[in-house]
């Protein structure tokens, strides 16, 4: 065990394992992926809007371009199909755990922790069904995780030029994200309480009131840090909605058309009193209690279904670890665990005081740091001979939740003689 530890820790294991996760989850995805061949859930939004921006034809969306443009790929190959409203959505899912590696290798410095949150990112099956279905989360999660991966490498390069050039992919990544969901604005205080938290640290360090604590702040001068980290992403927000609301006769048309979008947008989204039979309360989605139902069809003999209930093993324990951060904080300051719980609790808690009817994938943010936490925490337990037991026993527990969940998330047909779960099926 100790030999396999050390050989993912090396550039060449770390770069073997994420191919060989990648290459196996992208094969689990890529099966049934045409599956129904009806548009499922929000299909109908996404795909649907991307189709019209390719053609030129004028929609009203609620979320910024660039929930739809990512579609475009598999628009453009395979047309308005199946495929090509799946294609795109599926790409940025693998994407998302190779940058979800690097994010872990980079906040750690260990190349262990990078293999530990690809494998539990590839081990979750609502991101299982959302890396196969035409909805925009996907790209949105695969452009927070590359804008942290650069932030980290901002830091971790020698040259300062390579720095600035690192922290500005960032900030472009960034203004990805706020151009995707407006929820993504969350990205902020990522970012921010990351350059609060290690500014303090520093600031202690040079007072001498904090020893063997590692500063970690991108490698750039000060006065770039808001136009990167704050003023690019929002310039990248325009030009983004220059697509969308499309070239205008005169400067004046195109201003209104902004000002028109977000008003509409905004007044839909604080007036919206819909119900919904799959939508969930913000307390209920660590607990997945109320997930998505995607498809269900009575078949001969059996059922198909896709629901996109997480990885129960995964997602209770991710919010154990957040929960147990709090303790740990009040014993010793530890930058990093503070700052992931601040970066949990940044995509989370607004939804306490949202009243929109909200669904369990608003959780997904919130759940991509809880990962990186277990994967700093399990990354720790393997040095630790004792507790080994302990891993292998909690990954086999996370490969059967898996396996269990696999039929009913990928539409495989199940006999009527296997039952389904009413508490993870409460439909």
């Amino acid at each position: 065990m100790q030999k396999l530890f050390t050989w993912l820790d090396t550039k060449k294991g770390f770069y073997i394992a994420i191919s060989i996760i990648s290459l196996l989850s992208a094969i689990l995805r890529f099966i049934r992926i045409t599956f129904p061949t009806s548009r499922v859930f929000d299909e109908v939004y996404s795909p649907a809007f991307a189709w019209k921006l390719l053609h030129h034809e004028n929609y009203f969306d609620i979320h910024p371009v660039l929930a739809e443009l990512p579609h475009s790929i598999g628009l453009l190959l395979f047309g308005d199909t199946p495929m090509g409203w799946r294609l795109g959505p599926f790409i940025w899912g693998i994407i998302f755990c190779w940058a979800t590696a690097f994010v872990a290798y980079l906040l750690a410095n260990r190349r262990l922790t990078g293999v530990i949150a690809a494998l539990l990112v590839s081990l979750d099956t609502a991101f299982f069904v959302y890396g196969r279905t035409g909805l925009p989360d996907m790209f949105l999660l695969s452009q927070i995780a590359l804008a942290l991966t650069f932030f980290f490498l901002s830091m971790r390069v020698k040259s300062k030029t390579h720095a600035l050039l690192s922290a500005l992919v960032s900030g472009l990544f960034i203004g990805n994200v706020i151009s995707t969901k407006w929820l993504g604005l969350a990205i902020f205080g990522v970012i921010w309480s990351w350059i609060i938290i290690f500014g303090l640290v520093a600031l202690l360090k040079k007072r001498g009131k904090l020893t063997n604590t590692e500063v970690l702040l991108p490698r750039i001068k000060f006065y770039w840090y808001p136009i990167l980290f704050f003023v690019l992403p929002f310039v990248v927000y325009f030009l983004w909605l220059i697509p969308m609301l499309g070239w205008q006769p005169t400067r004046t048309a195109f201003w209104g058309q902004i000002v028109w979008w977000h008003q509409s947008v905004w007044n839909y989204n604080t007036t919206l009193t819909a119900t919904h039979p799959y939508s969930s309360k913000w307390w209920q989605w660590p607990f997945v209690i109320h997930p998505v139902l995607f498809f269900w069809e009575q078949a001969d003999g059996g059922r198909r279904v896709i629901n996109a209930t997480g990885n129960v093993v995964l997602w209770w324990s991710g919010f154990v670890a957040l929960i147990g951060t709090i303790p740990v904080l009040i014993r010793k300051f530890r930058p990093r665990i503070l700052w992931l719980l601040v970066a949990s609790l940044c995509f989370w808690l607004p939804w306490i005081k949202i009243g929109r009817i909200a669904f369990n994938y608003h959780y997904f943010e919130t759940f991509f740091f809880e990962i990186l936490l277990m994967s700093l925490i399990l990354t720790y337990l393997a040095d630790k001979p004792k507790w080994r037991p302990f891993i292998i026993a909690f990954f086999v527990m996370v490969f059967i939740s898996f396996v269990l969940l696999y039929p009913e998330a990928s539409g495989m047909f199940v006999p009527s003689k296997i039952p389904f779960v009413p508490f993870f099926f409460p439909y």
